[in-house]
C-alpha cells in the first residue's frame, strides 16, 4: 500500500495551508472557524457563500467555512436533495437566527452584529468579525491530518491541541466537521449572486458542506488544558457511500478541526491535510469533462457532440473512456487510448445527432473504470450536464395566439407553444388552490381562476424570467395586434418591470414593443404587508400593435419580468389577432357564463348572467380563434338567460364559443363529437 498527497481540480495548495503535524509549539493568534447556515431555498444565500469564500481566500490557513444547511430554506421539496444533517438544528437554534442567510464566527458574540440576541450575524458583519478573530491570541494551537483507504472508504483522523497559554478553562472540546465539496444541485438565487459557482447544465456546485461531525454535537471534553500540554487523539469513521441519498464523494471532502468552550466559543481551528491511501501498483488519476460544444439555438435542428476531457491530477492518464447521452435513451461511449498528460485538454468529437423539437439535454462523460491500473477518486467531475437545449418546432404554431391560463395546475412553469426560461420557482401559473386559505380567483378582472404569476416578492432584484412563445407565422396578417391584462402591487417604490420583445430570427435579435415598470406598470396600491392578490377591479389591460410584424412568417414573442425585489405581478389573456380572427378580453358585463353539453353533438346551451342590459352576440370560432358562424340577439335585460345553439354543421373538433356583451366578450372551450 501506498500514500499518495493529492492536488484536486486542478488547485494547487501548499503543505503550509493545511494543518499537519506536528502542532506548531508556539504561540498563534486565533484562526475563524466561519459557520454559515444556509438553504437551497434561499435566493441571497449565494451572496453568503460569495462573502465566505472571499474572507477566506484572503486569509489563506486562517480562515475555515462550515456551510450548514438547516430550516425552512433547506428542506426539500418533491425531487430535491436533502442537504441537512441532524447536527445543524441545534448549532443554529443556540446562534438565535432572524434570517438567512446568517453566519457565527467563532460561535462569539460581537456587540453591535447580533441578528437577534445570539451570535448569529448578518453577510455585511462577517469581514469585520472575522478581522477582529484573527487579531486576537489563541491559548492553543490546532494541527490535524486524514488518511481516506480508497478500497475500505475508512478515514483515520490524528489530532493534536497543544496548550500555549495560561488562561485556557479547564476543559475544553475538540470538534472535528467533515465537509464536501463540490456538490452539485439546485439553489436559489445563484445566477443573480454567485454565477461563478453555477455549472454548465445550471446546477450549483455546493462548497464545504456539512455532513457529519465526527465528534459528536458538541465535540469530544479535554480536561487537561495547562500551558505545555500536548493532546494527541485519533478517531476512525467508515465513510458511507451516501448520507440523506447525497453520493460521499471521497475526493471532495475536507476535515474541520477546532476547539470550543462548552457548546459556543470557539477558541481556533484548522483544516486536515488529506492523504489517501490505494492499492499498490495503481495510480490515483482525476478526469474532469464539461461540454465542448457552444449550446445550439432554438431552431438548431442537429447537434454534434463534443467532449473536453481536462486531466486536473498529477499523473498521465494513458487510457480512458469517453462518451455521452443524449435525452436519457441515446448512449454513445469510445475507448481513447492517446496519453493524457497531467493539466493536458483532449476534446472529442461524435457524429452528429438530430435535435427533436422540445427540451433535449445532453450530458458527457468520462471514465477510467476499464483500466485495471488506474483508480479514480473524484468521480464528481465525470459527468456534466449541459443546460436544457430547447429546439422550437420548424413549423409555426399559427398566426393567432389565445392563452387564458385555465388549463394547468398551479405552480406549472410549462404552458403551450412556449418555453419558460428563469429559476423554478419565480413565474409560474398560479390559481387558488396553490394558496393556502385563498379564495378569490386569480384570472384577469377576477373572470377566472387562473393567470401567469411573477414571484417578485421573492425574486432577487435583476433577477430575470421569461415566458418565450415559439414561432407564429404573420405572413398573411394584416393590422396584427397583442392585447393582455395585467395586475401588479408595488411593494413600497421599486421598480418591478415587464417587458414585451419580439425576434424575427429566431431569438439572435430582439425589438422591445413594450415596457412597463413601477408606479406605471401598477395596477394598484403599493403593498407592503404580504405577497399581492389582485381583487377583480385590480386589472388592467394593454393592447400593443404588431402590424410591422405583418408580413413575417417566423414571429417569436417574449414576456420577460424583471425584478426590483418588490411584490408580485399577473398576467393573464394573452391574445395575438388581426383583422381576419376576433380579438377576446374579460367580460365585466357578465356574472356568469355555462355551456352545456360538452361535449355536443347537435346542439348547445349558453347560460348566462347579465350584470345590466345590454347587446349579445355570441361567436363560434374555430381552434386557431377565427369567427366561423354568429349568432345575434340583440338587447338582452339584466338577470338570467339561456340561448341555444345549433352545431349541426360543424365537424367534430375544438371550438371557442364567444359571448360579446358591448365592447366586452368572454370565451368558453367547446368539444363537438358525431
Amino acid at each position: 500500500m501506498r500514500k499518495i498527497v493529492l492536488s484536486l481540480l486542478a488547485v494547487i495548495i501548499s503543505a503550509s495551508a493545511y494543518a499537519q503535524l506536528p502542532v506548531d509549539s508556539s504561540a498563534q493568534n486565533k484562526n475563524v472557524i466561519l459557520e454559515e447556515f444556509t438553504g437551497m431555498k434561499c435566493p441571497y444565500c449565494p451572496d453568503g457563500h460569495r462573502i465566505a469564500n472571499d474572507i477566506m481566500d484572503a486569509n489563506p490557513g486562517d480562515v475555515f467555512v462550515i456551510n450548514i444547511h438547516t430550516g425552512s430554506f433547506a428542506q426539500p421539496g418533491p425531487g430535491q436533495p436533502d442537504y441537512t444533517t441532524s447536527y445543524g438544528s441545534a448549532i443554529a437554534s443556540q446562534a438565535d437566527i432572524a434570517g438567512f442567510p446568517a453566519g457565527t464566527v467563532n460561535r462569539h458574540l460581537f456587540s453591535g452584529m447580533s441578528q437577534n440576541s445570539g451570535t448569529a450575524m448578518s453577510r455585511g458583519d462577517w469581514q469585520n468579525a472575522s478581522s477582529q478573530i484573527l487579531s486576537q491570541s489563541s491559548y492553543a494551537n490546532v494541527a490535524l491530518e486524514a488518511d481516506i483507504d480508497l478500497q475500505t472508504r475508512q478515514m483515520v483522523v490524528d489530532v493534536q491541541v497543544y496548550f500555549t497559554g495560561t488562561n485556557a478553562p479547564s476543559s475544553v472540546n475538540l470538534n472535528v466537521a467533515l465537509n464536501q465539496n463540490n456538490v452539485a444541485g439546485p439553489q436559489d438565487g445563484a445566477s443573480n449572486y454567485n454565477p461563478d459557482q453555477v455549472l454548465p447544465n445550471g446546477d450549483y456546485n455546493h462548497m464545504h458542506m456539512l455532513r457529519h461531525l465526527i465528534t459528536g454535537q458538541w465535540g469530544d471534553v479535554i480536561d487537561s488544558t495547562g500551558q505545555g500540554v500536548l493532546i494527541q487523539r485519533q478517531y476512525t469513521y467508515t465513510i458511507p457511500a451516501d448520507i440523506n441519498n447525497v453520493p460521499m464523494e471521497l475526493g471532495d471532502l475536507e476535515v474541520i478541526g477546532f476547539l470550543s468552550e462548552g457548546h459556543q466559543e470557539i477558541i481556533t481551528g484548522d483544516k486536515a491535510a488529506m492523504s489517501y491511501t490505494a492499492p499498490a501498483g495503481t495510480d490515483i488519476v482525476d478526469l474532469a469533462v464539461v461540454p465542448g460544444m457552444d449550446k445550439p439555438g432554438w431552431c438548431d435542428y442537429s447537434m454534434e457532440p463534443k467532449v473536453k476531457v481536462v486531466n486536473v491530477g498529477n499523473e498521465p492518464v494513458d487510457t480512458f473512456n469517453v462518451g455521452y447521452t443524449f435525452n436519457d435513451t441515446v448512449s454513445v461511449q469510445q475507448e481513447v487510448t492517446n496519453t493524457l498528460a497531467a493539466g493536458d485538454t483532449a476534446v472529442i468529437t461524435f457524429s452528429p445527432v438530430n435535435l427533436p423539437k422540445g427540451e433535449n439535454k445532453i450530458e458527457v462523460n468520462a471514465n477510467v473504470d476499464s483500466t485495471a491500473h488506474l483508480l479514480e477518486m473524484a468521480n464528481v467531475n465525470n459527468t456534466a450536464e449541459m443546460s436544457s437545449i430547447y429546439t422550437f418546432d420548424p413549423n409555426p404554431f399559427g398566426s393567432s395566439l389565445w392563452e387564458e391560463f385555465d388549463s394547468y395546475q398551479a405552480y406549472s412553469e410549462q404552458v403551450d407553444n412556449s418555453v419558460y426560461m428563469g429559476e423554478s420557482g419565480h413565474a409560474f401559473v398560479l390559481d387558488p388552490s396553490g394558496v393556502d386559505g385563498l379564495t378569490k380567483p386569480l384570472g384577469g378582472y377576477g373572470k377566472s381562476q387562473s393567470s401567469f404569476f411573477f414571484y417578485f416578492y421573492n425574486m432577487p432584484s435583476g433577477a430575470t424570467a421569461k415566458l418565450v412563445y415559439e414561432k407564429m407565422d404573420f405572413s398573411g396578417n394584416t393590422n396584427t395586434k397583442l392585447r393582455f391584462d395585467r395586475a401588479y402591487a408595488q411593494y413600497s417604490n421599486e421598480n418591478d418591470k415587464l417587458k414585451v420583445s419580439a425576434s424575427t430570427d429566431c431569438g439572435n435579435t430582439w425589438t422591445t414593443i413594450y415596457e412597463k415598470s413601477g408606479s406605471n406598470l401598477a395596477t394598484a396600491p403599493p403593498n407592503s404587508n404580504s405577497v399581492f392578490f389582485p381583487d377583480p377591479n385590480q386589472w388592467a389591460s394593454d393592447t400593443l400593435d404588431l402590424s410591422s410584424l405583418d408580413g413575417e412568417s417566423d414571429v417569436i414573442l417574449s414576456f420577460e419580468g424583471i425584478s426590483d425585489y418588490g411584490n408580485a405581478m399577473y398576467m393573464d389573456n394573452l391574445v395575438v389577432y388581426d383583422d381576419n380572427t376576433v380579438a377576446i378580453d374579460e367580460n365585466k358585463n357578465v356574472d356568469d357564463i355555462s355551456i352545456y353539453p360538452n361535449p355536443a353533438v347537435s346542439d348547445v346551451n349558453v347560460d348566462l348572467t347579465l350584470a345590466e342590459n345590454v347587446n349579445v352576440k355570441i361567436n363560434i370560432l374555430n381552434s386557431m380563434g377565427q369567427k366561423i358562424e354568429t349568432f345575434s340577439h340583440g338587447e338582452m335585460n339584466a338577470g338570467n338567460h339561456n340561448l341555444k345553439l345549433n352545431t349541426t354543421g360543424l365537424n367534430a373538433g375544438l371550438y371557442y364559443i364567444q359571448v360579446i356583451t358591448g365592447d366586452h366578450s368572454s370565451v368558453k372551450q367547446l368539444s363537438v363529437i358525431k
